[in-house]
Formats: C-alpha cells, structure tokens, sequence
C-alpha cells in the first residue's frame, strides 16, 4: 500500500511529456496571467533592491560607451516630433491642476468666513 506511488522511468518521462506538450500547446497553463505579472513585479522589485550598485553601475557605464549615440537620437527624436511634444506639454499645462498632486491648489479660506470661525 505504501509503494503506490513509485513509478519507473519510462512512465515519468510519459507524464513530464504530455505535461510539457499541454503547456506548449496551452491547453494548460501553469498561472493565470495577473499572477504572473504580479509576481514578476515583485521579483523584479526585489531584484533591483538587492542588486541596486550591480545595475547601477552597468548602467553608468552603458550610458557612458553610447553617450554620443544617445544624444544624437534624442536630438533627432525631438527634430522629428517637434508637435508630438508641444501637445504633450499643452496637454501637461491643462490638466496638471487636475493630477499633479504638487499643482493641486489647496482649499482656501476667504476672509470674510474666519469670523464664522473664530
């Protein structure tokens, strides 16, 4: 009774099999989608706490190989899309009342309600 579970090598190989062609073929899948977005957010969170200096500094050092082809595809980007980016900022100016919480006005009181108050 206790050795129900024992299976050859052959009969392992069958399973792992038809497993990984049902994966291929997505009749099964092993999470749904929202899971594995989150949890890849997660693991990427925690590997860019972890390896912050690492990144940092292939970072720094990419930036500093490709500076010149950097700028000269940024300078052209914004040759290019000259009205792409005006409408961005006029979009920005508009709303930014709205969203941006630092533009937001705070609520004021008129003076002539502070003697209500006081």
């Amino acid at each position: 009774m206790k050795n129900l579970f024992l299976i050859n090598e052959d009969e392992r190989n069958r399973i792992l099999n038809l497993h990984e062609t049902a994966i291929k073929n997505q009749y099964l899948t092993e999470q749904s989608d929202e899971l594995t977005k989150s949890a890849k957010r997660i693991a990427d969170k925690k590997y860019r706490e972890k390896n912050k200096e690492k990144l940092y500094d292939s970072h720094k050092k990419w930036y500093s190989e490709n500076k010149d082809r950097w700028n000269t595809y940024i300078k052209e980007y914004r040759e290019k899309n000259v009205e792409k980016i005006r409408e961005t900022k006029r979009n920005y100016e508009k709303t930014r009342k709205h969203n941006d919480p630092i533009y937001k006005k705070r609520w004021v009181i008129p003076p002539f309600f502070l003697h209500y108050l006081l």
